[in-house]
């Protein structure tokens, strides 16, 4: 084999792990963990507008999209993939930086963790004193990021939340002027910029 064939088939090699780490990113942060989430808010009825399912690199956008299309799930939009660069999401961090290096975790004032998660999001609003509609949703557990509806979400929150499957809860406005924040240790955390 020449060198020609050599690099060839190493390019081939290396596009084909590429495709296998993208294909395994999008099943552990989407197919397996924020997949059944999503199906059980609509199922809820609940208004859900996914904001985007992944970030990635502009060399890659493409790639990604086409990994998504290719799980032929109606669900799933592949133009909800979106440029890693983006400066909506890096926006919430920025505004509310973490104080760890090895998990998103702020500085900010915390509430006991007296209740559900309904009722936990109910007094995390009162010492803000905020009355919020639309709401943006994430957590470090997956990539996608929601909005939703502060009543439909105060309604199905405790359904959604309360079985340990996402470990944590971050609810911001759709301008992130305030957060609440439910850290893996279950404490909640509230603050407004």
């Amino acid at each position: 084999m020449d060198n020609n064939g050599r690099t060839s088939l190493e390019e081939k090699r290396k596009a084909l792990q590429l495709k296998l780490k993208i294909d395994n990113e999008i099943k552990s942060d989407i197919v397996y963990h924020w997949l059944d989430y999503y199906k059980e808010m609509l199922d809820f009825g609940m208004q859900v507008e996914i904001i985007y399912l992944q970030q990635c690199s502009k060399e890659l956008l493409g790639l990604y999209r086409s990994r998504i299309a290719a799980l032929n799930n109606d669900l799933l939009d592949p133009d909800k993939v979106i440029e890693k660069d983006n400066p909506w999401i890096s926006r919430i961090f920025n505004r509310f930086p973490s104080i760890s290096d090895f998990k998103y975790e702020i500085e900010a004032p915390m509430l006991e963790n007296t209740g559900s998660v309904s009722e936990m999001l109910q007094l995390s609003t009162q010492a803000l004193q905020i009355n919020p509609t639309d709401i943006i949703f994430l957590s470090n557990d997956f990539s996608p990021v929601v909005k939703l509806k502060w009543e439909e979400l105060l309604k199905n929150a405790d359904s959604l939340f309360n079985d340990g499957g996402i470990t944590t809860l971050i609810f911001t406005d759709p301008n992130f002027n305030w957060i609440i924040f439910r850290s893996i240790e279950e404490q909640w955390n509230y603050d407004k910029w």
